[in-house]
């Protein structure tokens, strides 16, 4: 007998109001089994915002509706066979054949819009894989092995430029420092050997991310260029052409590219409007969800080369799915149909000097856990990057921050010139899982405000006091400020307050009135979400004392990856072993249908 479900959904606070009214819609328009088809319509609403793009039906057949919540606890789901018969009968749902508001496909449940935004993906991942034969076009055989010395292991970067020149599709993950972007310098480089007129775009999910990459493609060119003045007169009529067309690649992000349109899930390319760029290069792939990956991929002209950049075990996108990891584990563990499109990088060479946070970061990717973890903190130590402290009650809390926070914002605070100030800034960062509560961004921020008020470094005279830092939270076009963008409250000339942005100029400021600032928040300290696409030099990561879903491995190597020089861990030890055995495990179909 099929129990009433949607009179005790309408109580439970274990679903959003969102969830409940697409249960009542789908309700409604249900034929047959009304109740079924709406819990079910509830429960993928609640998924997706989890992060997962549809919902296994034999992972909740059997259960009970939720765990903790009074009276759906005691109502049970049906078997997975059951149910998936009941949603065929109620005419809300079939398989891939018409428009039904659901789609049942292998035992997996999907709103039609993320079924059809996972087909998109798969079908145009396939569609380019392929191969042509390597050429350089500057008369130089040999550059690429010139640019791609052999490194006694492999040489997977060069492999990985093969790849990216043999075909129109290559996927490169790596952990920081494995050379993913010095990789793709010298892929661009010979790509534009090829031919220099060839149409290159770079971006990324975030403007912070897009300038970082540009950034260090910018550092990679000067390494090329002296490569190649030193390495013989092949070819040298042509280089200039090839060395100036390099110098003129630019970052973006990846809405910016496809002309984002201001309240709109729409861009204005896509597969009637594609991009005129003969290549494309993402990085942090992993921050994309299934919805912007799909948009993103109808929207490459069929010839085009694509290279996704990113770090499969780093945190995957805020939103549905988790392509990156998909596309990788297929490939690279099931040996898929795109095996010979994936490469993973995994040599480190910048924590050769810093081994302990390479031995860190390693160790918690594998899941060590306990006295081993720990282990590692005593064995690498400060010297070699890694320091632990234990977690300090609330209270103790502002003794156990005030040294380094007096010391390295004091830096930036006590310096004059606005850019270098800028640079300082950034060089260190406060991170957390959370936003909430004594160890989250907010509490962490006001603590720090109130440190640095005391010493007599800031004044918090007015919401834009002097030498707040601030990051903007969305992306504002007009303004050319994007989500992730950081800057620093100064006095102009006048005595004016201004917010003082890096610019695509070096060494000048990109200035901006205070009340045309977009969304922003104050960022001594932020979340390892926000972090994404940044790197630091010293990084404090502090835990909650709180077991909170949200502390997960994928986030905790994540945050240890940020720091370049120095990474210091203030944690409850059993809540950071816990997180370290917990994985994200996001549901989805993108795997299956590239194998």
């Amino acid at each position: 007998m099929e129990q009433a479900y949607l009179p005790a959904l309408a109580g439970s606070s274990a679903f959003d109001d969102i969830d409940r009214h697409l249960a009542l819609f789908m309700a409604r328009h249900s034929e047959k089994h009304a109740d079924l088809a709406g819990l079910t319509a509830a429960l993928l609403s609640r998924e997706l915002s989890r992060g997962h793009v549809c919902m296994e039906l034999r992972e909740f057949a059997g259960r009970a509706v939720d765990d903790d919540d009074p009276v759906l606890s005691s109502m049970v789901l049906p078997d997975a066979a059951l149910w998936e018969a009941c949603l065929a009968e109620s005419g809300a749902a079939a398989g891939d054949d018409g428009f039904f508001p659901l789609v049942v496909e292998r035992g997996r449940v999907y709103l039609h819009r993320y079924w059809t935004y996972e087909k998109i993906i798969a079908g145009e991942l396939l569609g380019r894989v392929g191969a042509a034969d390597i050429t350089t076009g500057a008369g130089d055989d040999d550059l690429p092995a010139r640019l791609f010395p052999d490194d006694g292991e492999g040489n997977l970067q060069f492999e990985a430029a093969r790849m990216a020149l043999a075909g129109k599709l290559c996927v490169i993950s790596g952990g920081p420092g494995t050379g993913k972007t010095t990789t793709v310098a010298k892929i661009l480089f010979l790509m534009l050997c090829e031919d220099p007129a060839m149409s290159i775009a770079l971006a990324a999910p975030t403007g912070k991310a897009a300038a970082r990459m540009a950034e260090a493609v910018d550092k990679a060119r000067s390494v090329i260029e002296n490569l190649i003045s030193s390495g013989g007169t092949a070819g040298r009529g042509d280089m200039s052409r090839v060395l100036e067309a390099f110098s003129l690649i630019e970052g973006t992000t990846l809405h910016r590219l496809l002309g984002s349109r201001p309240g709109s899930i729409h861009f204005r390319h896509g597969r009637e409007n594609p991009l005129h760029h003969d290549a494309v290069i993402i990085d942090e792939a992993s921050m994309i969800d299934s919805a912007l990956m799909a948009k993103f991929l109808q929207a490459l002209k069929p010839g085009a080369r694509l290279i996704l950049l990113g770090d499969r075990d780093q945190l995957s996108s805020v939103e549905a799915g988790a392509v990156l990891a998909d596309i990788c584990g297929s490939a690279l563990e099931r040996e898929g149909l795109l095996k010979n499109n994936v490469i993973q990088l995994s040599r480190s060479w910048r924590f050769e000097k810093k081994a302990g946070i390479g031995r860190l970061s390693s160790a918690v990717r594998s899941g060590v856990t306990g006295k081993g973890l720990m282990n590692i903190f005593q064995e690498y130590g400060p010297r070699e990057g890694i320091a632990f402290y234990d977690l300090p009650g609330e209270r103790a809390m502002r003794g156990a921050i005030m040294k380094p926070v007096l010391e390295n914002y004091g830096r930036y605070i006590n310096e004059h010139d606005a850019m270098t100030a800028l640079s300082m800034l950034n060089s260190y960062r406060i991170l957390t899982p959370v936003k909430s509560g004594p160890w989250g961004v907010d509490g962490l921020n006001r603590l720090v405000e109130s440190i640095l008020e005391e010493a007599g470094l800031i004044t918090r005279d007015g919401a834009f006091y002097i030498n707040r830092p601030v990051m903007v939270r969305e992306n504002d076009y007009s303004m050319g400020l994007f989500n992730g963008d950081m800057g620093i409250v100064r006095e102009d000339e006048s005595g004016r307050r201004r917010v003082y942005f890096p610019s695509t100029v070096p060494g000048q400021a990109r200035i901006v009135m205070p009340s045309l600032l977009p969304a922003h928040e104050t960022v001594y300290a932020m979340t390892v979400h926000k972090s994404q696409g940044s790197e630091f030099d010293r990084v404090l990561f502090v835990v909650p004392g709180k077991n909170y879903p949200i502390i997960t491995r994928e986030l905790i190597y994540t945050a240890l990856t940020r720091a370049r020089n120095l990474m210091e861990v203030m944690a409850d030890r059993e809540i950071l072993s816990l997180g370290v055995s917990r994985r994200v495990s996001r549901a989805s179909g993108l795997a299956d249908r590239l194998v």
